[in-house]
């Protein structure tokens, strides 16, 4: 073997794997000048069922490395063994489409991770940096803009809730005012839909945070079409209700890049929202709940929430 070849790995792999699946030993060589004929694996009959194979495994110096072996077989078997080697190859090139497919989506969960990262960090920044002369709705939406991205939502809205007064019979504290919200494309809901749907689920969500979805197929939220699914969260201060942030339909996971079988689901579980994103929003509700402009946030003092009934 050519010194400078010997410490190569590659030519070192090679070389093991052809002498593993055809049975004879293999050197290699960089030949003395390149032609198209030596780009070609040349099978050289010398004597009776005995062969030398010389098979182009790369350059060096942009001459063609061969790897060189006399292999002493008749036709059917040279032929089996070469069978073998090409089912090895298809063997292995499934699992590094696997791996490779496996990599990529670590790294999409790697990438999500480090811009949930980020994104925590700059709500952490937003309390240590406390500035009462930020403008609410600037706030609101530095926050809930890039959570929109974060959570895959088409829009995230907060909704102020309104006086006790209006609805002193209720257990929570009707639905006021729409105020600020954010999205990476044109608006949802109007202002209405909005409050109608924060109404409709108020009752249950008033102590944690609540996802919906699979919207359009059920009856109770036929009067809003757009919605599919949606998380609210009660925003909360010192056991007071300020009002709810609402995110607004997940928008689709990207396409796989192999065409699934022709029985596979038309959604996958990772097309709705889960726990993930209404912790998120949740984290959200906490920091605007938290930040001095709060009050002016959601225009109104806080409404007490009631204590959860204690059962007897």
């Amino acid at each position: 073997m050519n010194p400078l070849l010997a410490g190569n790995n590659d030519c070192r792999i090679i070389t093991s794997v052809l002498t593993e699946v055809l049975g004879a030993q293999f050197g290699v060589t960089v030949l003395p000048a390149r032609s198209a004929e030596q780009l070609r694996p040349v099978v050289e009959n010398v004597a009776a069922e005995q062969y030398r194979l010389v098979i182009p495994i790369g350059e060096d110096a942009g001459k063609t490395v061969v790897a060189v072996g006399s292999l002493k077989a008749a036709p059917g078997e040279i032929l089996e063994k070469l069978l073998g080697l090409a089912v090895r190859h298809v063997r292995q090139g499934r699992t590094l489409q696997e791996q490779r497919l496996d990599l990529e989506a670590y790294a999409e969960q790697v990438s999500r991770d480090l811009e949930e990262l980020a994104w925590l960090r700059g709500l952490l920044e937003h309390l240590r940096d406390r500035d009462e002369t930020t403008r609410p709705e600037s706030l609101a939406k530095s926050i809930l803009r890039p959570l929109c991205d974060l959570i895959q939502a088409e829009e995230i809205v907060l909704v102020v809730a309104g006086s006790r007064d209006a609805a002193p019979d209720d257990t929570v504290p009707p639905v006021g005012e729409v105020g600020p919200r954010a999205g990476p494309g044109e608006q949802v809901l109007d202002d209405q839909s909005c409050c109608i749907l924060v109404d409709r689920l108020r009752e249950v969500a008033q102590g944690q945070s609540l996802v919906q979805t699979g919207m359009k197929r059920r009856r109770e939220f036929s009067m809003l079409p757009k919605v599919d699914s949606c998380i609210i969260v009660p925003v909360v201060r010192r056991q007071s209700l300020l009002g709810w942030l609402l995110a607004v339909n997940r928008t689709p996971a990207k396409p796989p890049r192999q065409a699934p079988p022709d029985n596979a689901p038309l959604r996958s579980p990772d097309d709705d929202f889960g726990t993930f994103e209404a912790n998120l929003l949740d984290f959200a509700g906490v920091i605007l709940a938290a930040h001095p402009c709060s009050a002016d946030l959601f225009g109104q003092e806080a409404t007490a929430r009631p204590e959860s009934p204690v059962a007897s």
